[in-house]
């Protein structure tokens, strides 16, 4: 062979060895007895220790160990790592202890073994297992990942073993290196919205701007990602950027973990930084535009609606509920016996498993998936829940359980825990109660609620009067977010009506059912086009070609006789004239009944019910009563207020109605009583203690009486009337009470309070006592009296 390419073959080879010596695997034994000193050559970043037991990488541990290594790094600022491949010492009797520093004498990073049996030097806290298992290793990274903590200036590492004299084992294998931290240092806790018009965040943030030590992510083995929450990392490429965009962030509270690593993959450092999405849109809703309404002639008011108003949303109203990466089923109602049927289930999520790590002490594996199927639970009812991992084809993987079945309420979900089924969906031997450690998460919500705040509702009847009006609408999302909207309505009157009024000359007015009918400018006027006939006064004069009191209205003194009406239009003065009459065109009505005879039987006489006709009136007590002997009173003269209360109760089998009364005034000599008189009337359940209690009663309004006869004082004679516009009816076998009160006049009474109730047909009335004031005036304290002044 060529000399020549002999020396260039030894020089490829040492060559080779010099690139070799850069990854040095340097062993080192633990000593059988005594302290082996401190390793601390760490000559490049990928120069490592195989670190083994006394027996070295081929053989066992020996007997009666009692050896000490220590293991400091060559790099300011680093830390000692080991991880185990290989641990396998006899339980109970041989212990390998960790010290966090330089000797023995540092604080222990404690395992979970208690002092050994034999040869004991270093009391509790080592770790040991007879069965070869990495993960009972010295650890406080990771299962069989010890590394000197923070708190460690020194960064170094001591292990101390001890063995008895028997029962030798395998013994441990570790790759002891120099760990170099390297901390990012992010910035403060970052708050915002959600983007503009959807549901998530869209969010640049900015890269963590120092690192601890400073420097170190430029080490070109050094490389940054972020974790959100519990999603999987995402690397970034160099050179770092100053910002990464991070997509669709929900609302809520989230932890952004930037994580620094080197080429293996080792995590060299971690920091969190908090983000709080916040959604600050208020829904839209959708107002109709401004509305005018221009009234047709005649009409004062008119009918106005818009069409249902809604509201969106940059989120829905009802979230997505989010819960476990298994498969989910929901049915509505308790899960009871239904855990082998899958009659009534729902499939509301169906992902496949995505899990690493398996649950230890303090760890373990949570995962978050979305329903693809949402389900909603309505307010205050129960609903069953059935998860299985893996479509219930993997049995090694299961569900963490506590050891008894639990019940937790939040105020919003109450969560019970139930049995478990040891095989597939729908199948398998369902085991006792346990409670699985899941969570729940959920938005609370509904259909968009938008509610009026003010102003009219459609379809209401709007007049030109009371025109404009405002309407604002309003929802709330399930962030708080209020949005409003609103519109204007206005209702115009007729834009041209004629100014000369022309009335017809021979109107027939028809009284209602109450006897009594208002007479309106649209029942007189003729031609037009008018405005807004309520607009225009209406005044009926009598023969003598006085106003009526009671007009606009007429009633039962004016049925037969013709009636001059004058119509004027306030804003112009101009007026017409004409005549109506005023007829009664309603008759009673006949309640009848059915009975029954048998058959032979004679059929008696069956009355028709009592028809109580105003126009008939019965009198209360049946003959008048001389005002001697203290039976007839007014209080204290004719022209001061005053009333009465009574009950009155229907006898008969039908309801019937009250439709006025007739009212005695006093001797003149007392006072002149002229027309017209305004008298209040007031019905409640009964007056019996209700005389000062407001609330328990109706005002009927005021009335007007015309026409006062003459003073009677013996026998009978007319009384002036008092015509309801709003006849009270009294169910049959029932009583409505009654309190008549004169503003300007006392009327007189046949005083019977405190005497025995009067009958007179189907009428039962008990008086009771005489008011000196009204009772929407009530006089605290004043006592109720009878009339103090004879007539």
């Amino acid at each position: 062979m060529n000399k020549k390419l002999n020396h260039l073959l030894s020089l490829v080879m040492v060559l080779l060895c010099t690139v070799g010596m850069v990854s040095a695997q340097q062993i080192v034994n633990i000593p059988g007895v005594g302290n082996a000193g401190t390793f601390g050559q760490f000559n490049g970043p990928n120069t490592f220790y195989n670190f083994y037991d006394s027996g070295g990488s081929a053989g066992n541990y020996g007997a009666n160990n009692n050896g000490i290594v220590s293991f400091a790094p060559q790099t300011a600022g680093a830390k000692v790592q080991a991880v185990f491949s290989i641990f396998q010492t006899e339980t109970n009797f041989d212990a390998l202890y960790c010290f966090d520093g330089t000797t023995t004498g540092a604080p222990k990073i404690v395992g979970p073994a208690g002092a050994p049996l034999g040869n004991n030097v270093y009391g509790t806290g080592g770790f040991w297992s007879s069965a070869n298992n990495p993960a009972a290793a010295p650890s406080n990274v990771a299962p069989g990942t010890v590394r000197a903590t923070a708190a460690n200036a020194s960064g170094a590492l001591t292990f101390a073993f001890t063995s008895d004299g028997s029962g030798q084992y395998q013994g441990w294998a570790a790759v002891v290196t120099q760990f170099i931290p390297c901390n990012p240092v992010p910035g403060p806790a970052l708050a915002v919205g959600l983007s503009p018009g959807v549901c998530v965040a869209n969010l640049n943030v900015a890269l963590p701007a120092t690192y601890n030590p400073a420097g170190c992510i430029n080490d070109v083995n050094n490389n940054l990602r972020y974790i959100l929450d519990a999603n999987p990392a995402v690397n970034i490429p160099k050179p770092l950027p100053a910002t990464v965009t991070i997509n669709n962030i929900p609302s809520g509270a989230h932890v952004i973990t930037w994580q620094v690593y080197n080429g293996s993959g080792a995590v060299l450092g971690q920091a969190t930084q908090n983000l709080q999405v916040n959604d600050t849109e208020a829904p839209v809703l959708n107002c109709p535009s401004d509305i005018i309404i221009n009234l047709d002639p005649g009409l004062c008011c008119s009918y106005v609606s818009w069409g249902e108003v809604t509201a969106t949303d940059n989120c829905p109203f009802v979230g997505p509920v989010m819960t476990y990466n298994f498969k989910v089923y929901m049915r509505n109602g308790a899960f009871g016996p239904n855990m082998g049927s899958n009659a009534g289930w729902t499939l509301v999520a169906d992902a496949g498993y995505n899990v690493t790590g398996a649950f230890v002490t303090g760890g373990g594996s949570n995962v978050v998936i979305p329903f693809t199927t949402q389900f909603t639970i309505p307010a205050g009812q129960v609903s069953g829940l059935y998860y299985v991992i893996d479509n219930g084809t993997t049995l090694n993987r299961r569900i963490m359980y506590n050891s008894t079945n639990t019940t937790t309420n939040d105020g919003n979900i109450q969560i019970m825990d139930g049995a478990g089924i040891n095989a597939g969906i729908f199948t398998g031997i369902a085991f006792q109660p346990r409670g699985a450690y899941i969570s729940v998460n959920y938005q609370l919500g509904g259909e968009a609620e938008v509610i009026k705040d003010f102003g009219p509702d459609s379809g209401a009847e709007l007049c030109k009067d009371d025109s404009p009006w405002v309407v604002q609408y309003s929802a709330e999302d399930v962030a708080g977010n209020v949005g409003t909207c609103s519109f204007s309505i206005q209702v115009l009157e007729y834009a041209s009506p004629v100014t000369k009024l022309s009335c017809n000359d021979n109107v027939q007015i028809s009284l209602d059912e109450d006897c009594v009918t208002e007479v309106g400018a649209d029942d007189v006027l003729e031609g037009g086009p008018y405005g807004c006939y309520d607009d225009y006064v209406v005044t009926i004069y009598n023969a003598n070609n006085t106003p009526l009191a009671s007009s606009p209205n007429v009633g039962r003194p004016q049925i037969g006789g013709t009636w001059k009406v004058k119509v004027t239009d306030p804003e112009t003065g101009n007026s017409c004239w004409g005549l109506i009459s005023v007829e009664d065109k309603l008759a009673p009505v006949m309640e009848c009944t059915d009975f029954e005879v048998n058959c032979g039987d004679e059929i008696e006489e069956h009355p028709a019910p009592a028809i109580f006709q105003a126009e008939d009136p019965l009198f209360f007590p049946t003959s008048f009563l001389a005002h001697g002997g203290g039976t007839a009173f007014s209080l204290q003269g004719n022209t001061l207020p005053g009333g009465v209360y009574f009950n009155i109760t229907n006898n008969s089998a039908s309801p019937l109605q009250i439709t006025g009364f007739g009212i005695r005034f006093g001797n003149p000599q007392f006072g002149m009583v002229n027309a017209p008189q305004t008298m209040e009337v007031w019905t409640a359940p009964t007056f019996v203690g209700n005389e000062t209690n407001m609330a328990a009663w109706t005002n009927l309004g005021p009335y007007t009486i015309d026409v006062i006869p003459p003073y009677f004082a013996t026998g009978t004679g007319d009384l002036a009337q008092l015509d309801l516009s709003s006849n009270v009816t009294i169910p049959a076998g029932e009583t409505r009470g009654f309190h008549v009160w004169g503003a300007t006049a006392c009327p007189i009474f046949n005083y019977f309070n405190g005497t025995a109730p009067v009958t007179n047909g189907p009428f039962t009335v008990a008086g009771g006592p005489i008011s000196l004031w009204s009772v929407e005036q009530p006089v605290p304290g004043l006592e109720l009296l009878p009339c103090q002044t004879s007539q």
